[in-house]
């Protein structure tokens, strides 16, 4: 961004009169006008004091009023600080960027073709940065925009929460994430994918994101690269102070990206489309797969008990819904530990209905609802099931199966179109499989008879299909002498 036209919007936000500024700056009216016009720019001897007295300016009356939010409109993926002192550092930041683009753009960058790579100190300068860099790319971008990021930048850089990207513009926002399989200094962990699959599940509305392994050994290297703009290299060597350095020559963003196009080879995330054209092109294979599952994790309400009658009325292929059904199947015939969340059954008993990967919502008239509700009997009675345990746990809407290749991830979209299924190497899952286990074992609590008897009876919704249900719930309890 231009720095006339961000002085030009932060005096919009902000409400500060120009000849306020003007005084503060030390500046003429005139002067100052040609500055936000974008006439002229500031001389590099004067900058730095300019930066400094107009972002404390700024943020004086911005955070007075209660107007940080309405910064948005400026730095889209703005994370709204915590202090007036965060906001003038951010701000100040913000007006050295567009400085300096506009300096390039003016061609008065006379000092020398390295000086379009710079240093950044310490995580909230290169956090600043990114944020700022990111906001300006998105307002500008006429065509697709792809961001790449290794998984520990990645993580890093949304911990601090930052906006969804925005829906203005001609283009798309696509966000790749590398993650090193050969990486012996970094697995995921069971706070970091809450982490992840939060963000996804609140964003994805307005960007793509898609998962990459690599086997290039990347060792500690991390990097941020925003396509045809920047590369943003992190060294962490001192965590709580990592450097980052901007790289930004013609000539080595083209090596960067013929680099990146080595590196980001094997997808690990498949969209709606991709897993179709998957189970089309070899459905024995992936049945094969899910025969050999070792555990199923089910935060949301999804139909892992549909039976093949049960998707008679869906809108979809008859071999999608006979693969369905036989992976529904198949997944229950495994004698391994399936949790479901307590909130999914009560949404399902509330709802009378449960969501379908591929196919979407299946609604259930009453007697159909009993039934389906009575598989989890069948269950219980099969010691070749699987072992059903009941969790409070609250966790972002997905649900997950232990398989030999790692942990496939299943996120639903409410418009059943950005559906997104990850599969996540086994090198990278060690420290979720411990999570999950520990869950079962610890934080859950198995589903027995006595327990399912209780609550369909205490469902009032159900009181009038209760005949149909199974007596053998209704029976008396034996209590043990």
């Amino acid at each position: 961004m231009q720095f006339g036209t961000l002085l030009r919007e932060l005096i919009g936000v902000s409400g500060v009169n120009q000849a306020d500024l003007a005084s503060a700056l030390s500046f003429s009216t005139s002067e100052l006008s040609k500055y936000v016009g974008g006439s002229r720019l500031p001389s590099a001897r004067n900058i730095r004091g300019l930066m400094g007295r107009s972002a404390l300016l700024f943020s004086e009356k911005i955070w007075a009023q209660g107007l940080t939010a309405q910064l948005r409109s400026i730095f889209p993926l703005m994370h709204l600080p915590k202090s007036r002192a965060e906001l003038t550092v951010f701000l100040r930041h913000a007006l050295s960027l567009s400085y300096r683009e506009s300096k390039i753009a003016s061609q008065e960058w006379t000092e020398g073709l390295n000086t379009l790579n710079m240093v950044l100190s310490g995580w909230e300068e290169i956090y600043h940065h990114l944020l700022i860099s990111l906001s300006f790319a998105i307002r500008a971008r006429e065509d697709d925009l792809h961001i790449y990021f290794t998984l520990g930048f990645f993580l890093a850089f949304i911990r601090n929460s930052p906006l969804p990207f925005p829906t203005a513009g001609a283009g798309k926002v696509h966000v790749h994430v590398l993650l090193d399989e050969k990486s012996k200094q970094y697995q995921l962990n069971w706070e970091d994918l809450r982490l992840w699959l939060s963000h996804m599940e609140t964003a994805r509305k307005t960007v793509s994101f898609d998962a990459w392994t690599t086997q290039a050994d990347l060792g500690t290297q991390s990097f941020c690269f925003l396509e045809g703009a920047f590369v943003v290299l992190l060294n962490g060597l001192v965590p709580s102070s990592p450097i980052g350095v901007r790289m930004e020559d013609t000539r080595f963003l083209m090596e960067f990206g013929l680099l990146n196009r080595h590196l980001i080879n094997t997808p690990l995330s498949h969209n709606r489309d991709e897993a179709l054209s998957m189970i089309q092109q070899d459905a024995d294979s992936l049945l094969e797969m899910l025969s050999l599952c070792q555990g199923i994790y089910s935060f949301g309400n999804f139909g892992f008990l549909a039976k093949p009658h049960h998707l008679d009325s869906a809108q979809a292929p008859g071999e999608l819904k006979a693969f369905l059904a036989q992976a529904a199947g198949i997944l229950m015939r495994r004698p391994v530990p399936m949790l479901i969340s307590i909130a999914a059954v009560d949404h399902f008993s509330s709802q009378s209905g449960t969501l379908m990967p591929l196919i979407g919502w299946l609604a259930f008239e009453k007697a159909d609802q009993v039934n389906y509700m009575a598989s989890f009997e069948q269950l219980m009675d099969n010691p070749a099931a699987v072992r059903i345990h009941l969790s409070q746990h609250e966790f972002p809407e997905c649900f997950m199966l232990a398989l030999e290749e790692g942990l496939l991830i299943y996120q639903p979209d409410e418009a059943g179109g950005a559906e997104q299924f990850m599969l996540l190497p086994r090198a990278l899952c060690g420290q979720l499989f411990d999570a999950l286990n520990h869950m079962v074992k610890n934080e859950t609590l198995p589903l027995e008879r006595r327990l399912w008897s209780s609550y369909i009876k205490a469902l009032p919704s159900l009181s009038g299909s209760l005949g149909s249900y199974p007596a053998s719930l209704w029976a008396p309890p034996v209590d043990s002498v």
